[in-house]
């Protein structure tokens, strides 16, 4: 028996859960700190409350307690940042009870890191926009580094960053003068973020400038990719840059340099690439990594190859899965992607939905038979109007 334990309870984790009852036919259950909306009212999840007092130890104690049916298989799925480096962290003890498709401690910390991403990628010959990195410390003694604006500002480690929250929060900053980068070092720093921060090269151009690589890899060894280009982003200060519509294809050559890069460093388990065209240079560039499957990794599933699959029964590390379909995802309305969508993409989105192949990750018939639920997705896609009025 298959029992998927999802932490999180995002897109991401919807998703996932989505997945495993298609292709297993199971419930899977969310342990979050809070139910948050894609999972309410869900007949294919049951939500588990955790204690936001929890440290490592307990939660430990808490989840193989839980799996205490001796003849099923629970496969123990992270879904943010902060999970995938406690089940990192923790992988020894728990993988007496679960089976974890996760990347060791040491690799996460270093791919996680945006700073040592770049010196990675540039070991391999990634192409990254210009990069620099600073510590507080550094910050504080010696200024800002010396760059052209504008610039990007994103903190080096997510999972940190988000527990020090302060009013005016965003996911990414845009400083267009050193001034305007100051104060936003300022502020970060002096809500207790101890970490690096990352100042990076602006690159021109749309939501339509970014894609997005998802690998899976098993026994240090990339197994399965896909790959799309991003149609529409979120613009919300928290939300910035979420991917709302992808449209997948052929993965480029240019991009094998990664799955070389993950093979040689005998990388386990999902990695998500965030990656942008740089118009100027005609070169993608990366960004950063996610040691996960990402929010919006439903458009993996869409396009043929199951998340649910990989994780329960991942190819052999001699077959590499390259071939997926051409689908259509969004997790927004329809009308909202063809309003603020790049005009260029509306050819391909007709084409995708002329065929059938638009898939919307709430939009699962199953769970629609509740109408709580029904509900809940009805409300969920009305209110990006609205978000996309206010941050267009």
């Amino acid at each position: 028996m298959i029992i998927p334990v999802i932490l999180g309870a995002d897109l991401n984790a919807y998703s996932v859960a989505r997945s495993f009852h298609e292709k297993y036919d199971v419930k899977s259950f969310a342990f979050a700190k809070e139910e948050l909306g894609p999972i309410k009212f869900s007949r294919i999840i049951t939500y588990i409350r955790i204690s936001n007092r929890f440290e490592d130890e307990q939660l430990n104690q808490f989840l193989i307690s839980f799996a205490d049916d001796q003849s099923a298989d629970y496969y123990l799925i992270p879904c943010t940042d902060e999970y995938v480096e406690y089940v990192a962290r923790n992988v020894i003890t728990l993988s007496g009870r679960y089976i974890c498709r996760t990347v060791s401690h040491n690799l996460l910390s270093a791919l996680t890191s945006k700073a040592d991403f770049a010196m990675i990628c540039g070991k391999y010959n990634l192409p990254i926009p210009q990069t620099r990195s600073l510590t507080e410390g550094e910050f504080r003694s010696s200024g800002l580094p010396q760059m052209s604006y504008p610039i990007a500002i994103k903190p080096s480690v997510s999972a940190e960053y988000w527990r020090h929250p302060f009013r005016g929060m965003k996911k990414v900053y845009y400083a267009s003068s050193a001034r305007e980068a100051y104060l936003i070092a300022e502020k970060i720093y002096g809500a207790q973020y101890d970490g690096e921060l990352v100042f990076q090269e602006y690159i021109p151009g749309g939501d339509d400038k970014m894609r997005v690589l998802t690998t899976f890899s098993h026994n240090g060894k990339v197994v399965s990719v896909c790959y799309g280009h991003v149609i529409l982003e979120e613009h919300t200060p928290k939300g910035l840059g979420n991917h709302v519509a992808i449209i997948t294809e052929p993965m480029p050559d240019e991009l094998l340099p990664a799955i070389t890069m993950l093979d040689d460093l005998k990388y386990d388990g999902f990695a998500n690439f965030d990656i942008i065209f740089d118009s100027r240079s005609n070169t993608l560039k990366f960004l950063e990594l996610n040691a996960r499957q990402g929010r919006s990794n439903y458009y993996m599933t869409a396009a043929g190859i199951s998340i649910a699959g990989l994780i329960v029964s991942p190819p052999g590390s001699n077959k590499r899965g390259y071939d997926y379909n051409n689908i259509y995802w969004h997790t927004v309305p329809n009308r909202v992607v063809m309003k603020y969508a790049n005009k260029n993409e509306m050819a391909e989105i007709r084409r995708a939905r002329a065929d059938h192949c638009e898939y919307d990750p709430l939009l699962y018939k199953y769970d629609l038979l509740s109408p709580r639920r029904a509900a809940y997705v009805i409300a969920h896609n009305l209110k990006y109007y609205d978000k996309y009025r206010k941050y267009p």
